[in-house]
């Protein structure tokens, strides 16, 4: 009898196990021809394009956004005015979109470093979503005249090292030329 006990009690436990991982939301390479990139994400986003009127031209931005069960990840990408990236800088560039991020976000910046994506100028922002008891991270990257925004946020229960995971799978399909 205790045979047949142990032998249920594995079987429940694989069972179990295996129903635990199905729940686990796969992870999903998203591949953006037009934007020129890849990303890995906890599963299937949407895509929206929205449009914002600046003082050097309306700009276009392509969202791909995925709300998960504790978390929220998204990557975007817009082409600047010729002349905002010419005037601006890449640090300004960079700079205001941090700024804007946070403001939409109503986030509080812990940090924000210098990094880089195959040789394009990049920032990485921690922050804090007080009022939503979450954390999250972005990462800003300029290629020439197109700006990257890739920003995830979690809660507490959430997995630490998936927005790592998000941001660090990032790659460009093809390293422009200018």
């Amino acid at each position: 009898m205790r045979p047949k006990l142990v032998f249920l009690m594995l079987a429940l436990g694989l069972t179990a196990t295996s129903f635990g991982k199905a729940l686990a939301a796969p992870w999903r390479l998203l591949t953006s021809n037009e934007g020129n990139f890849s990303v890995l994400m906890p599963g299937k986003p949407a895509f929206q394009v929205d449009s914002q009127k600046s003082f050097v031209g309306d700009i276009a931005t392509n969202l791909y956004n995925l709300q998960s069960k504790n978390g929220q990840y998204s990557a975007s990408y817009s082409d600047l005015p010729g002349i905002a990236v010419d005037l601006g800088g890449e640090g300004t560039i960079l700079g205001k979109a941090k700024k804007g991020l946070l403001k939409h976000d109503g986030g509080e910046e812990q940090s924000f470093t210098d990094s880089s994506v195959a040789g394009f100028p990049a920032k990485v922002l921690s922050y804090s979503l007080p009022a939503q008891g979450k954390t999250g991270k972005a990462k800003f990257i300029l290629v020439h005249k197109r700006l990257y925004v890739l920003s995830a946020t979690q809660s507490a229960a959430g997995n630490p090292g998936n927005i790592d995971k998000f941001l660090e799978s990032f790659q460009l399909l093809s390293v422009p030329a200018k």
